[in-house]
């Protein structure tokens, strides 16, 4: 599955088969934030290479899908997932700090996929 932009007026992310004709370079990757890292420390082709790598590391922390070709902040705001409604919303402090919360993601503790609860 990737995630492809639907191309219409208001424009949607989709999970689509790899398959389906015109997907083209639509392209996700999966990236591994440590619990309590300041920088992220995989990024993996897929969800399942993601889920090994944590597993025979017992790692903790947050594993998520990104699209590639943009940055996340610019991304949720082309497909409406997240619409600026104050002015710091569009402040570099703000963008630098913005993660894709419209994407899949898997909650991982000591190596192994967890609901998300502490």
């Amino acid at each position: 599955m990737l995630l492809h932009f639907d191309g219409s007026p208001i424009g949607r992310w989709q999970h689509v088969d790899v398959t389906d004709e015109g997907v083209g370079d639509d392209r996700v990757v999966w990236i591994f934030h440590g619990e309590g890292a300041a920088f992220a420390c995989g990024v993996f082709d897929s969800e399942e290479d993601g889920l090994a790598w944590a597993a025979r590391h017992g790692v903790s922390g947050l594993l998520t899908e990104y699209p590639v070709g943009d940055g996340a902040y610019d991304i949720a705001v082309a497909v409406g997932a997240f619409v600026p409604s104050k002015p710091q919303h569009r402040s570099p402090s703000h963008v630098q700090r913005f993660s894709p919360g419209w994407t899949r993601h898997v909650h991982i503790s000591d190596g192994e996929q967890t609901d998300g609860s502490p």
